[in-house]
């Protein structure tokens, strides 16, 4: 999750850690277990807590192996 600031939301640094891609090592906010069926699309649930969530546009990258699957915009006022 990239917060506005363009950096990465993380829940705690013992939760989060980093893995590599196509473009370089990335940071990650949490790691989440899903399993689905090729093909068949599954909702993903999972909460982050801060003492603080800055006004803005944060956006949250999904990754499988390296490879981006997903993204999404959402924005806080």
């Amino acid at each position: 999750v990239l917060q506005p600031n363009g950096e990465v939301l993380q829940k705690s640094e013992w939760e989060s850690g980093t893995f590599e891609t196509d473009e370089g090592k990335k940071i990650y906010s949490c790691k989440i277990s899903c399993e689905a069926l090729q093909g068949r699309a599954r909702p993903l649930n999972f909460s982050m807590s801060a003492d603080h969530y800055e006004k803005g546009n944060y956006i949250m990258e999904i990754y499988h192996n390296g490879v981006m699957i997903g993204k999404l915009y959402k924005s806080l006022s």
